[in-house]
């Protein structure tokens, strides 16, 4: 059972937390769009666009822990990254599919793929995501003798593939591949909408 945060707070506490989340996500989409500006810092670009769409998630959550005709409220500690919802959940996950949940069904919709940096002796498939089980969910071909951007696009992102916000940043062993992975990829041009799209929703979202 998911603990609650010991503090009692007014409905002035939550508006504000709701709205320095909005501020943040705000910043979030902005230094996205200024990454873009540089083709070789998208991937960067692509992990502050899923972290908004996680704050973007804890602002809602926020905003619903209001209970009208009480003054004071206790609301889930994980909401602030304390624990989990449960023992099959985490609070990561339920705010980012939450943010997805509460914008326009295209922001989800991110293709993603691979940089090559290095051509090979030999045409490969490299695959490009994995679901939770580790099961392959995507791939690109990749020609002998060939470098650049490859991206797959039968397989957008979807919420199975959670892992993708950190990805971003951060190098490990890739099983799959048996390399380390390599630089993620994704669809500036797509972005750049996904941004966009995510912004004129905020006009319409109040805490």
């Amino acid at each position: 059972m998911a603990k609650k945060n010991p503090y009692s707070f007014t409905d002035g506490d939550l508006r504000n937390g709701c709205s320095r989340c909005i501020e943040n996500v705000i910043g979030l989409l902005n230094g996205a769009k200024m990454l873009l500006e540089d083709r070789r810092l998208e991937v960067f670009a692509l992990g502050l666009y899923i972290y908004a769409v996680e704050e973007y998630g804890k602002a809602i959550l926020l905003k619903k822990s209001i209970t009208p005709g009480k003054t004071k409220h206790q609301i889930d500690w994980w909401i602030l990254g304390h624990g989990n919802p449960s023992d099959k959940t985490k609070s990561h996950d339920v705010k980012i599919k939450l943010g997805f949940d509460n914008l326009p069904a295209v922001c989800r919709l991110i293709s993603r793929g691979v940089t090559i940096y290095q051509a090979g002796l030999s045409n490969r498939t490299i695959f490009v995501k994995k679901d939770k089980k580790g099961q392959i969910g995507g791939s690109v071909s990749v020609q002998k003798d060939t470098t650049g951007k490859f991206i797959d696009t039968t397989n957008l992102y979807s919420l199975d593939n959670l892992d993708l916000k950190t990805a971003c940043f951060y190098i490990d062993w890739d099983i799959k591949n048996k390399n380390w992975n390599y630089d993620l990829a994704t669809d500036r041009q797509q972005l750049k909408r996904n941004i966009k799209t995510f912004e004129n929703a905020l006009l319409n979202f109040k805490c």
